[in-house]
């Protein structure tokens, strides 16, 4: 629901225009995630009896011998079929998924936003105008997942080193497209987040005309809090399941799965603290974290004409803004609570159900899951007292001061053709300040740079259809400022991921270079050609590293109660500057109505766009950045494609859009021994619209989205293409009517 007034006064002097618009909306997206995708021998796997040498090896505690992989658990016999397939499995060679598992996002959000801006023109000459502007994003999700979470875990935390492998297929790249096993352990979890986002924002811009110079300016001020008062995970288990399998031989993208239980039924889970063995039964994970940002910008500029067809314009900014984190977490970290005398799973859990309608694939349609409310109520964990009770807050914040001049000269003339265009240069010296925890001690850092950026346009009207551009500009993207937070550690327990930041990050530099060629005919027709070049100094890379918990500088102490130890590899990001390198493409526009087409096809009409884009990008691939490795830039596709066919008359409108790209890259390198990168599949979108003018002031419409029901889909590696995640939100359609009064 939207609605917009505005009003003027004073003899149109004076105007008011507010605005408010209300979005409430329900999503869904359901696929499958490996997490990652590892080699085979990362973990081990459980040998057959006899097999020499023994995995595990013997172990008291957790019932491993000569005869059974652990408890309950025994090896299979020694034949040559079980031996072929597990060291087909437990293999360097062998890539599988880290945590292959089935998932459901549901998203229920509702958005308010509002506008006011009062305007006034006492003279010609003379301008002001006060923006306002708010906005506030209210969100509550709930992820939940059934995962085979063995194959992440190692010998001391019951992983696949307890797995026994009963069959097995790997095709010639390395890739196990089919395996069925015995020993693994089932997790079944819920992840349930609120949060909010609340947007603030008031400017005031004026301008006077003193006859050849010009003053303008303005001042702003905006904040940005996001606040997330939850966000719990809740794990109930099914350990030691046997003829649990996964099964990429019909689909590479998405797997048959058999998980070797009825997950349906919430007797074959179990929830409380571990077993005396270690063995994890449960989990209850809960957060609490909050950012804010806040800005404040001014500018004043002058514009004085010094000779005819020559401006000159210089101006001078400030820019202050302050990012503040805070974050806290359960005391006991993710230890589950015994179940109450009585209480038994199904009282706890509700089927999810109609899993898998927007899935290309079959799959189960159900399972048990963990229900927020219910788990709530019998625990009372939202007190957060207790058991419950959160850590003191973790703090973090970083300013950034940014000020900077400009001069350039705009001017028009004759050079064979009428030209026009504009040459000048701006400063920027940047300050940061950065505050955080860095291997637990409060550590303030401070730092300051400057970048000078020329800029260069020229625009030549060759004809009154043809016109001829060239641009070159040396230009700089900071970094976001949650990333320079000195230490700003995040956690993920469930799928074992740490994060920091990195205060010494530089901004992205670059050199660019734009020639374009624009041809214009009929009344809406153009077809336009330009090509472009970027020469990227510096570039930031989020890096990825696998390495024992122990390695990353962190206490042992924020493992306590997750079934995690100093010996478990986490994978850990962070960011760095990298040297960069060249892009360049082509792009090709073109738009046209249909004017010279008879009757009522006169009023369709169609655009297009083509790119090609290729770039050679240096990333490091270690701490010193000595052996870089060579690739195009993330989250570029070297082609791209869209198209829009439409009809419009006086009171009809119906258009129809595709959009196409190619594959792109997502992380370089991939951060995983034996795999290159990370990457997103090729897609194509198909959206429609149509509007009807009932009256002069009534109008209805209709919209369709993502009609091809497009798969967000990741891979891994640039020769196996792994499937690493495979989702789908299905085909959404909307009607609705405007009313103008």
């Amino acid at each position: 629901m939207t609605g917009l007034i505005s009003k003027k006064f004073l003899d149109d002097t004076f105007g008011v225009a507010a605005s408010v618009a209300w979005t409430k909306r329900y999503t869904r997206e359901e696929g499958w995630s490996a997490v990652d995708v590892i080699s085979g021998r990362l973990n081990r796997f459980c040998s057959p009896a006899g097999y020499a040498p023994q995995s595990p090896g013997n172990s008291a505690l957790n019932g491993t011998n000569a005869a059974n992989c652990s408890t309950g658990n025994p090896r299979l016999p020694n034949s040559s079929t079980n031996v072929a397939n597990y060291e087909l499995v437990d293999n360097l060679g062998t890539f599988i998924p880290r945590s292959p598992r089935l998932v459901r996002s549901d998203q229920d959000y509702s958005r308010f936003g509002a506008t006011l801006t009062l305007e006034a023109r006492p003279d010609d000459n003379t301008h002001f105008a006060l923006d306002a502007l708010f906005s506030r994003y209210d969100v509550t999700r709930s992820d939940q997942t059934i995962t085979a979470i063995s194959f992440s875990r190692n010998a001391g935390q019951h992983g696949s080193a307890e797995t026994s492998v009963l069959e097995a297929e790997r095709d010639p790249n390395g890739t196990l497209l089919y395996g069925r096993f015995n020993g693994v352990d089932l997790t079944n979890d819920l992840t349930y987040s609120k949060y909010t986002t609340t947007f603030s924002q008031v400017n005031l811009s004026g301008s006077r005309d003193f006859g050849g110079f010009v003053l303008d300016g303005y001042v702003g001020m905006s904040r940005t809090i996001y606040d997330k008062p939850v966000r719990t995970q809740i794990a109930t288990f099914a350990n030691n399941v046997n003829n649990f399998s996964f099964d990429f031989r019909g689909d590479r993208r998405f797997p048959t799965m058999n998980w070797g239980v009825d997950v349906d039924n919430p007797a074959n889970f179990v929830f409380g603290p571990p077993s005396a063995d270690g063995t994890v039964n449960g989990t209850l994970a809960m957060q609490r974290s909050r950012d804010e940002s806040n800005n404040l910008t001014a500018e004043l500029n002058g514009t004085l004409d010094l000779i005819e067809g020559v401006k000159f314009r210089a101006g001078g900014s400030y820019r202050e803004a302050e990012y503040q984190r805070w974050s806290r977490d359960r005391v006991t970290q993710n230890l589950a609570p015994s179940l109450p005398a009585g209480t038994t799973i199904a009282q706890l859990t509700t089927p999810i159900g109609d899993f898998g309608r927007s899935l290309p694939v079959e799959t189960i349609s159900s399972w048990a899951a963990p229900d927020y409310a219910k788990f709530n109520s019998v625990f009372n964990f939202e007190s957060q007292t207790g058991a419950y009770a959160l850590n003191p807050p973790q703090l973090g914040s970083l300013k950034e001061t940014v000020k900077g001049g400009y001069a350039m000269f705009d001017f028009t003339g004759d050079l064979f053709v009428p030209v026009r265009g504009n040459l000048g240069v701006r400063y920027v010296h940047t300050t940061q300040r950065g505050f955080g925890a860095i291997n637990g001690v409060p550590t303030t850092l401070t730092r300051d740079y400057e970048d000078w950026l020329p800029s260069a346009t020229l625009t030549f009207d060759v004809t009154d259809k043809l016109i001829f551009r060239l641009a070159a500009a040396k230009v700089m993207t900071r970094p976001e400022l949650g990333d320079l937070i000195p230490g700003n550690v995040s956690i993920a327990q469930n799928t074992r991921t740490v994060s920091a930041g990195n205060f010494l990050l530089n901004p992205i530099r670059a050199k660019t270079a734009d020639v374009s060629l624009e041809y214009y005919f009929g009344k809406t027709g153009i077809i336009a050609v330009g090509g472009f070049y970027k020469d990227i100094d510096s570039f930031i890379q989020t890096r990825q590293v696998n390495v024992p918990f122990s390695q990353t500088g962190l206490p042992l102490s924020l493992l306590a109660g997750s079934g995690n130890t100093g010996d478990t590899e986490f994978t850990f990001s962070t960011k760095n500057n990298t040297p960069g390198g060249p892009l360049k493409g082509v792009e090709v526009n073109i738009q046209s109505g249909f004017e010279f087409l008879p009757g009522f096809l006169s009023h369709l009409g169609a655009l297009a766009n083509f790119t090609y884009a290729e770039s050679d990008i240096s990333y490091c691939n270690d701490a010193a950045c000595q052996a870089p490795i060579e690739a195009a830039l993330v989250n570029l596709s070297k082609y791209t494609a869209n198209g829009t066919l439409y009809y419009e008359d006086s009171k009809f409108s119906i258009r129809a859009s595709g959009s196409w790209r190619d594959k792109f890259l997502l992380r370089v390198p991939s951060g995983r021994a034996g795999s290159d990168v990370q990457g997103n599949n090729s897609a194509f979108f198909v959206d429609a619209t149509a509007s009807y003018q009932l009256t002069p002031s009534v109008q209805l419409r209709v919209e369709a989205q993502n009609l091809t029901n497009q798969e967000l889909g990741f891979y891994v590696d640039s020769v196996r293409q792994d499937s690493l995640y495979s989702t789908y939100s299905g085909r959404k359609f909307s009607a609705g009517v405007a009313v103008k009064f």
